[in-house]
């Protein structure tokens, strides 16, 4: 009976550790707090609004799930489902699958742990009001990683160069109309209302971004147009049924937004891209809601429209418009070329011998493993699909290939991972099936951004070295 209560006690004491709940917060411009709390155990999920003062507004309760999405299963998604509606969160993990962060696709709001928020570099909540790109914070807040990219998460919003030297306001449209004529570098909020800055950022015209002063901090720049065609080709760009525009469109802010498939895709990617419209050379203001265009480094323009599922491309050179600004971050050295191989060489116990030994006259059985050496060649590619390729070799013959797409991630931690994609098929004939699968590798950087090599997460004792 002892030993039945004892086990009683054990079930009810593990079943009380699976229902702790994690909890997670975030602050607004109003300090009121937002605190999210997931039971694991239950799939039980509450939501909690405070005022400044810490008095409860509102407390909501739900259930929660957790689904792998994104082109290759590599963006992990939390949904809270809710009486009056539903909430989807981006859910960063660390090494161990603990949550780390949940940002709201839709808010662009990002709640901490919090147990963990005050050891944040700033000490406090972060919300949407600083995810800003603006001349007073350029940090990791603001961006979003999409694929091997990592992009501001809002438009530009500064009204100077990296040198310090002021960028004129056009507050009319006969300003605007003379620089234009001046050839001479300036910006404008849409309407010239500062009201549209806080939601669009500023229009720059075209002598901005040709300016030698430069308006991108280090490490980041005006994005080329195979950036933006990067962007494009992560959701399979190119077909009408790719619908890439709608994981890049901000939710609900688009002019008949019913007329697309917004609320199944919007917004997945994090960009939150925002139909902010653009300033014709003659200062007439065209498309709010309807449109969003943004500047390559060339002088041609990205476009996004309401009415279109996928994304277009301009040449503004002559017309001299005002635009938006995206800011995306440089490549790192290994972007840089046209791929990266790696190899890791290791001995592998396939089998053993076993004999019969005499210690004087005592026998003995003594044991031999016998080894083949195992090569294995991962090839990472930089070309549209991000390809990659795994070949093992045993005593230098080849015994299997896998081709799958590689992305980076960046950890809460500050390190990052190789994340390799792959189908693998299990069974035969009309037994056969097919499963998405994953292999992890931490970078170990040689600099700041050049990989020196790579160490397989769930394999960690021997290191695939970069050849070249």
């Amino acid at each position: 009976m002892k030993n039945l209560f004892f086990l009683i006690c054990l079930l009810s004491f593990i079943s009380q550790i699976k229902a702790q709940p994690q909890n997670f917060c975030a602050k607004d411009n109003q300090g009121n707090k937002y605190e999210i709390s997931l039971i694991q155990g239950s799939g039980k999920a509450i939501t909690s609004t405070y005022t400044s003062s810490g008095v409860m507004k509102n407390q909501i309760s739900g259930t929660f799930s957790r689904t792998d999405e994104g082109v290759y299963g590599s963006a992990i998604f939390v949904t809270i489902f809710l009486p009056n509606g539903k909430m989807k969160f981006l859910a960063s993990y660390d090494s161990e699958g603990h949550i780390q962060e949940l940002k709201d696709v839709l808010a662009g709001r990002v709640f901490y742990s919090c147990n963990n928020i005050n050891s944040n570099k700033d000490n406090s909540y972060n919300d949407g009001s600083k995810l800003s790109f603006n001349q007073e914070k350029f940090g990791r807040n603001g961006e979003v990683q999409i694929g091997n990219q990592i992009w501001a998460s809002e438009n530009l919003n500064i009204n100077q160069f990296i040198n310090g030297d002021s960028i004129p306001e056009a507050k009319t449209s006969e300003d605007w109309v003379k620089y234009i004529n001046e050839k001479k570098p300036a910006w404008c909020y849409y309407n010239n209302d500062p009201l549209n800055g806080a939601k669009y950022g500023k229009l720059y015209n075209y002598y901005v971004i040709t300016d030698s002063r430069g308006i991108s901090p280090k490490g980041w720049k005006i994005p080329t147009s195979n950036d933006w065609n990067l962007l494009s080709k992560h959701y399979d760009g190119g077909s009408i049924g790719s619908r890439e525009a709608n994981y890049l469109k901000a939710r609900g802010k688009w002019a008949e937004s019913n007329i697309s498939e917004e609320q199944k895709f919007s917004n997945t990617s994090g960009f939150t891209a925002l139909p902010g419209g653009y300033i014709q050379s003659n200062g007439v203001f065209m498309y709010e809601t309807f449109w969003g265009l943004w500047w390559k480094s060339d002088g041609g323009s990205f476009l996004l429209s309401y009415d279109s599922h996928l994304s277009s491309t301009g040449n503004f050179q002559n017309t001299l418009p005002g635009l938006s600004i995206r800011l995306v971050k440089e490549d790192a050295i290994y972007r840089k070329r046209i791929k990266l191989e790696f190899e890791r060489k290791r001995s592998v116990v396939i089998d053993t011998k076993k004999e019969i030994k005499m210690n004087g006259s005592q026998p003995y059985i003594e044991t031999t493993e016998i080894k083949e050496t195992e090569v294995s060649k991962l090839t990472l590619n930089n070309d549209n699909q991000n390809s990659a390729t795994l070949e093992i070799y045993k005593n230098e013959v080849l015994k299997r290939t896998i081709n799958g797409n590689w992305i980076t991630i960046n950890n809460s931690d500050g390190t990052s991972n190789v994340v390799l994609n792959y189908t693998i098929q299990t069974g035969g004939g009309y037994e056969s099936s097919y499963k998405q699968v994953k292999s992890l590798f931490r970078i170990t950087f040689i600099n700041d951004n050049d990989i020196l090599y790579l160490t397989e997460i769930l394999d960690p004792d021997e290191k695939f070295y970069r050849k070249d």
